[in-house]
Parts: C-alpha cells; structure tokens; sequence
C-alpha cells in the first residue's frame, strides 16, 4: 500500500497575528519624575502564540518595576527589558503590560525621549507591520538662566 497526503496551498499552518500598542502616562516629563507606560498586546491570528515583549529604554529612564494582566518575568540586559508572556495568547486574547520607569533627576540630554517596544511571537506572523510601537516623551529641562537683580553701590 501507498499514500500520497494532499496539502491545501492555502492552508494557514501556525500562523499568529500578533499586535502590539504601546502608550505613555504622560506625554510631558521633568527630570526626576516616574513615567508609566502601557503595553497592549493583541493575538487575532487563528493559532495560539507564545509571546515575548521587547521594550528598549532611551538613555535617562531607568526600570522601576511592572504589572501584567498575566504572568509575565522580565529579562534586564543593558536598557533592554524582555517581558516573556505565559501562558501563550489564544485567538482573540490579549495582555498587558504596565511598565514604571523614572527619568533620572539628573537628567540634561535631549528634550525629546522615544521609548520602543516589539512583540515577537512562535510561528510566521499572519499580519506584519504593526508588532512595533512607540512612545514619545517631551522634557522639560531646567534651565540655567538665574535670576539677575541690578546693583547699587553707595
């Protein structure tokens, strides 16, 4: 006996479409504040995914700690935090991440911060183009103008 096992072409075989959204507390910041930032993950592919959030911070903010609608553990290397997510997104499940940062008091570079993350999944992703979102901060810089008053000499 023999066999020959068709294969549907147009058969999707575990393929996740995994979406990330990515927003910030407040979008104006001063050196020394917390900064809360929320991360929304979405699965609306057929197939369940394990998934892993890669949120890489901008020099100034440093991790505080972070809350999860589910069970996440994080991987600190450097200023890049890695939330693995379990158990795996289901069709139509979502997660999310709360994620505390501080901005260094001491804080003097650039006025614009841009914090992003990615979402990364098992299997080929059904939908790509929107795993990446970003988060964009204004600081306000103190400035070094002092407060000058004329003087008068009897």
């Amino acid at each position: 006996y023999s066999f020959t096992l068709h294969g549907d072409p147009a058969m999707q075989l575990f393929r996740p479409a995994l979406s990330l959204d990515k927003t910030a507390q407040s979008a104006v910041i001063e050196p020394g504040d917390m900064v809360d930032f929320t991360l929304t993950v979405n699965n609306s592919g057929l197939y369940p995914s394990h998934v892993e959030v890669v949120d890489t911070l901008p020099a100034g903010l440093t991790y505080v700690s972070h809350t999860a609608t589910v069970t996440t553990a994080v991987t600190i290397v450097g200023n890049e935090l890695t939330f693995t997510v379990e158990p795996a997104l289901a069709y139509g499940d979502s997660a999310t991440i709360t994620l505390t940062t501080l901005l260094d008091p001491g804080y003097t570079g650039p006025a614009s911060l841009n914090n992003q993350a990615t979402v990364m999944g098992t299997g080929l992703e059904g939908s790509p183009g929107n795993e990446m979102d970003n988060a964009s901060l204004l600081v306000l810089l103190p400035t070094n103008a002092g407060l000058y008053l004329p003087l008068i000499i009897k």
